[in-house]
């Protein structure tokens, strides 16, 4: 993997912070900070805080651009935890770069992924950054991505996942809870709609919300691009 001693260093630095990063306790108020610390409510600044169910704390978020982001994330199964400006990389002499996300996978991978409005409207300073940085990463071990906002949900999708996210965070759902409910959902002929998957859960002693809760994670199906509603057609995930 490593074409000299520098990137085994640079290798062994990274994995440090990164582990660091995800032992970091969270702050009183319950929110974990990366190594650059964000300013929430500073001026001219659109930061935001996201209560993520996956990592157990409140992540500060640098924009309001990387809520969406986060989303897909909590959906993800592939991916164990992530945090936000975690990493500190020299790219050059006296400058570093903090990636907006460092996300743990359940294959062993870190992926460092950044979130920027437009691949297209970059500065040239700014694509220097990522371009010499995303080598170093690559020769350590790192995956390094460009996320902008053509990949993220959008309109009625993210007002959804929005919507299903923390009706689902209402409480931690057990393995057999989930599974009991899926069992019982099991029972239906092909599609039906939403609140009768509400009634069918009530009725065996389940919360309703498990059916948010499985659809927010894929294990149900919904066109999620139009207004969620009562009577939206719920199926099973193939």
């Amino acid at each position: 993997m490593y074409h000299s001693p520098i990137y085994k260093d640079l290798h062994l630095e990274l994995l440090r912070q990164a582990e660091e990063a995800f032992g970091k306790p969270p702050d009183l108020s319950g929110v974990v900070h990366g190594c650059r610390r964000i300013i929430q409510g500073a001026r001219g600044r659109r930061t935001a805080l996201f209560p993520s169910r996956k990592n157990c704390v409140t992540i500060a978020l640098e924009s309001q651009l990387e809520t969406p982001y986060c989303l897909l994330l909590e959906r993800d199964s592939n991916v164990i935890g992530y945090r936000c400006q975690a990493l500190e990389i020299e790219y050059s002499k006296g400058r570093f770069y903090f990636p907006d996300f460092l996300i743990r996978m359940r294959d062993g991978r870190w992926l460092v992924h950044e979130i920027k409005p437009s691949r297209e409207h970059l500065s040239d300073e700014t694509r220097e950054c990522f371009d010499v940085a995303g080598v170093l990463l690559a020769n350590c071990g790192f995956y390094f991505s460009l996320i902008d906002a053509m990949d993220l949900p959008r309109g009625s999708y993210l007002e959804n996942l929005y919507f299903l996210y923390h009706r689902s965070i209402s409480k931690l759902w057990s393995k057999q809870e989930c599974e009991q409910a899926l069992e019982h959902i099991t029972t239906l002929s092909g599609a039906c709609p939403l609140d009768e998957l509400h009634t069918l859960l009530a009725d065996a002693g389940l919360s309703p919300l498990l059916a948010d809760h499985l659809l927010f994670h894929g294990f149900l199906i919904a066109d999620l691009s139009r207004p969620l509603r009562l009577h939206t057609p719920v199926r099973l995930a193939l």
